[in-house]
């Protein structure tokens, strides 16, 4: 008898194990579904793509940073001076702009130096 009860369990269990198997099937389904969807609707309709990928916000203007917008996105001083020595700029006296963008990342825009600026001069007249 305890034999049965025994085997009866271990079946209880599998069949368990099957239900969440399904389940994480159909969660996982679902997901992608809901992806799909949202992408979907973000190309063909302009208001949903503005509605779900937030704007650029402004960080830093003209070499200084500007904390309003850094705090609106939980950013500190470090944080950002941290992404412009990771695309080689070491003060902020360097960026003429700096934004969020919808997917988090940082982007520099560099100030126009004098050396960048003969450089390309030379090129044009060429």
């Amino acid at each position: 008898m305890e034999v049965i009860i025994a085997q009866i369990g271990k079946v209880g269990k599998s069949a368990c194990r099957a239900i969440s198997v399904v389940d994480a099937l159909i969660l996982g389904g679902t997901l992608i579904l809901w992806d799909w969807l949202l992408n979907y609707m973000a190309y063909h309709q302009p208001w949903f793509y503005r509605l779900i990928h937030p704007a650029l916000l402004l960080t830093i203007n003209d070499g200084r940073l500007i904390p309003a917008n850094a705090r609106k996105e939980l950013l500190t001083r470090d944080d950002i001076e941290e992404q412009m020595r990771l695309q080689g700029i070491e003060s902020f006296e360097q960026v003429a702009k700096a934004f969020v963008q919808s997917n988090g990342e940082i982007s520099i825009i560099p100030r126009e130096n004098e050396t960048n600026s003969s450089k390309r001069e030379g090129r044009r007249q060429v």
